[in-house]
């Protein structure tokens, strides 16, 4: 036991990388409630266990059950209404990493929802940027950001956004795909990925 609690104070201090986390998947309850009171939308669950409990469902082990998943994540990200919004989950992750010792993170984020959501990318964009340059300053977290388009909505939005986003070019060092695979998405997203590779992204995708 005491070996134990060693090795995790040790894993516990020791600088790490993370490399693979949605922004939207992070945002703490307190803030997730805040938010929606704020932008007057209502959540199925009124406290963080209730929180907890729900994103559980469907689920009889950790890996099971990706649509089940997507379902409660999309229930968090609809409380993203404003810039002020992802300028906090952003601010809130980097503070979280300096807690943790993560002093690099390439970090996920999803616009078309929040898009979809009335919010103009370029506020989304400026909220995230800010929000994580503060943190930054704050606590010397290095982050990366890389832009995920959803397989499971049609090209043309994802390319719409895609050409929205070039004036920060510089900020974003990638694209991915992402929610629930969907028949022939490969070759139906090859023309998005074309163009990205073109504007000198780097390029990935969940598979």
């Amino acid at each position: 036991s005491y070996h134990m609690t060693n090795i995790a104070q040790y894993i516990a201090c020791m600088p790490k990388a993370e490399l693979h986390v949605h922004i939207e998947g992070t945002i703490d309850p307190q803030r997730l409630f805040e938010m929606a009171d704020r932008n007057g939308i209502w959540l199925p669950f009124s406290t963080a266990e209730e929180m907890l409990a729900n994103q559980a469902i469907g689920k009889t082990s950790a890996k099971q059950n990706l649509a089940s998943f997507i379902e409660r994540l999309d229930i968090c990200r609809t409380v993203l209404r404003t810039a002020q919004d992802y300028e906090a989950i952003a601010f809130d992750f980097v503070k979280r990493c300096s807690q943790e010792n993560i002093v690099y993170a390439e970090v996920m984020f999803d616009p078309q929802q929040g898009v979809r959501q009335g919010v103009r990318l370029e506020a989304l964009l400026e909220g995230l940027l800010g929000g994580a340059q503060l943190g930054r300053n704050e606590f010397g977290v290095e982050m990366q950001w890389i832009m995920n388009f959803q397989r499971d909505w049609p090209v043309a939005d994802a390319l719409r956004v895609l050409d929205q986003a070039l004036p920060y070019r510089q900020h974003i060092v990638g694209i991915g795909l992402d929610n629930k695979e969907t028949p022939n998405f490969p070759s139906q997203f090859e023309p998005l990925y074309a163009r990205a590779r073109s504007q000198g992204y780097c390029l990935t995708s969940h598979c």
